[in-house]
């Protein structure tokens, strides 16, 4: 490396970040320990090396955003309460199944007088639960669309730049085997009660028909049942959370951040070299700045508060040509 470069002049310079493609049978355990070794070797004579060490990360962690380690642990949260949604769906579902079939009690018994068999009585209800799972999961796709464009219209929040919201092929083939495996999961027990019913005591009427009927409420209590727990424990976090969002606001800052205006400057090293150039800039942005109409004060500062500390720094090379950007 030029002897004019950070490196050179801080040997315990820790902010370098370096990608590296791993050959084929090396872990990241593997990479971290061989770093270690060599970076112990290179600063053996340095009595602060101790105080940093190598570390190795994968790359989809530590460049993607929405799969990175910091937020999978909220991930996960979202998709157990997403989850939860959903089974108080289904069980809402499977609810009027069971009260749509005790509806259609006598129905069921005339068909199956024609002739209609157990399985095929079976089926044509599986079919219908399916048709009305499908139509919601369409209606959901096409709803999740128009959110998602309102999303990157609108940005309410900041990604990075690599980051795109959309959905995916992968994303409805899940949406789709969902709604398949929900219809035949919460819709079999329905279906099967009805298919299942005795013909000809329904036909005349009788008590087996009503203790049929008494049977299915007793489903339909313990379906109402578990969509009130559901719903408890996602009120209970959603509580927990608006608890800590409102904490969270009500930290005090140390500064006033109301009537406070930002901005990023960027002067290339190239083109301002001397720190006195540099210096002379700033001084002269603030002076304009200073002027306007409204502005009380200017400062400088490297990093604005509760943001991280992003720098860039060029590496040359001994003997090469530096390129040009």
């Amino acid at each position: 490396m030029s002897s004019n470069n950070k490196l050179e002049r801080d040997p315990l310079h820790n902010d370098l970040a370096i990608y590296a493609h791993l050959k084929a049978g090396v872990s990241i355990p593997g990479a971290q320990a061989e770093l270690v070794l060599l970076h112990g070797h290179a600063n053996e004579h340095e009595r602060h090396a101790v105080e940093t060490q190598p570390l190795v990360l994968p790359l989809q962690e530590e460049l993607t955003w929405l799969a990175g380690a910091n937020l999978r642990l909220s991930l996960i949260v979202l998709f157990g309460a997403v989850s939860a949604l959903l089974l108080i769906g289904c069980g809402n579902v499977a609810n009027l199944l069971l009260t749509r079939s005790l509806l259609r009690h006598r129905e069921l018994a005339i068909r199956s007088a024609l002739g209609s068999g157990m399985l095929r009585l079976l089926r044509q209800l599986l079919t219908e639960g399916l048709l009305l799972s499908v139509s919601a999961a369409a209606l959901g796709a096409c709803l999740a669309v128009g959110v998602i464009h309102l999303f990157n219209v609108t940005k309410p929040v900041e990604l990075p730049s690599t980051a795109v919201v959309r959905i995916n092929a992968p994303v409805l083939l899940f949406t789709a085997i969902l709604s398949v495996l929900t219809t035949v999961l919460f819709g079999l027990v329905p279906a099967w009660k009805a298919s299942n019913a005795d013909l000809m005591e329904v036909l005349k009427g009788n008590g087996q028909s009503t203790t049929q009927g008494a049977s299915k409420r007793r489903i339909g209590r313990v379906l109402i049942v578990a969509e009130v727990m559901l719903s408890l424990v996602l009120l209970a976090g959603a509580g927990l959370l608006m608890e800590s969002a409102a904490r969270f606001a009500s930290i005090p800052l140390g500064f006033a951040p109301n009537r406070v205006a930002t901005m990023k400057i960027s002067l290339p090293r190239k083109t301002y070299k001397a720190d006195v150039d540099r210096v002379q800039i700033y001084d002269r942005i603030f002076g304009k700045l200073a002027a306007l109409p409204g502005v009380q004060t200017t400062a400088v500062s490297s990093m604005l508060p509760f943001r991280p500390i992003q720098g860039f720094d060029a590496l040359e090379v001994e003997g090469r040509q530096p390129s040009t950007p």
